[in-house]
């Protein structure tokens, strides 16, 4: 009864987050543009309760015409022992990221919970993900840090036995703002992809690709109008145990 009913609630709030995207990607005024995530991770894990992450991301912009960031997130996790119900993990880290156009530098640190939950006899897994990150800007102007909670759900499905699809929907609220951030409601990412896992069977040595499309609405402060990004997100995972 608790999975069914955790399984309910988390595909109900997938489905809200949904919804308050699509209102905001009828707005004509808006500013789009297509752009180019390209994450790398690396991570250790020489006991089975600990692990270290480093994360290296590029983007471009301006219809993947313009290099605008270099980020570098380092982190490390405790995980909980797994079972065949639930696999769960926590994690602390620091972000650094250089926007180059903008020419400025931002700095994070933050903390997150991470939850893979089986539904039941069907053959979907239940993400989710509980971020929250303190955010401060090299930037004249812009005041004092922001707090951030970030909310992801989302559902992972097998396609093949070394492919998977994901879908998920994360939610940016602004819990302490500044002059730089617009209100409560940050932003929303909407992302659907697959993943390849290449060494299903390795046992120290793991690699996984994802390729996906990722809708972002950010919600604009001042005279701008709101950003309506599309990505290409081009993922690699690697892990070593």
């Amino acid at each position: 009864m608790t999975r069914r009913l955790l399984t309910t609630i988390g595909l109900a709030l997938l489905t809200a987050g949904l919804l308050v995207l699509c209102p905001a990607t009828a707005q004509a005024d808006m500013e789009q543009d297509l752009q180019i995530w390209a994450p790398v991770t690396v991570e250790i894990q020489p006991h089975e309760r600990w692990s270290a992450k480093l994360e290296g991301m590029v983007r471009w912009n301006q219809t993947l015409s313009n290099y605008n960031l270099t980020m570098l997130r380092p982190s490390v996790a405790f995980h909980w022992p797994n079972n065949d119900k639930i696999s769960m993990e926590w994690r602390a880290g620091y972000m650094w990221a250089k926007y180059h156009e903008e020419r400025f530098d931002e700095h994070r640190v933050y903390q997150e919970t991470n939850t893979e939950l089986p539904m039941g006899t069907t053959p979907l897994t239940l993400l989710y993900r509980m971020r929250n990150e303190l955010r401060w800007f090299e930037a004249a102007g812009v005041g004092s840090p922001i707090l951030r909670n970030r909310q992801l759900l989302g559902v992972a499905f097998p396609i093949k036995p070394t492919w998977t699809g994901i879908v998920y929907d994360e939610f940016h609220t602004n819990l302490i703002h500044n002059k730089f951030s617009q209100g409560a409601y940050n932003q929303n990412r909407v992302f659907i992809g697959v993943q390849k896992n290449w060494r299903p069977n390795a046992k120290r040595v793991g690699m996984e690709t994802t390729l996906g499309y990722m809708l972002i609405h950010s919600n604009r402060r001042g005279p701008r109008n709101d950003g309506l990004n599309h990505a290409i997100v081009i993922k690699c995972d690697v892990t070593v145990q």
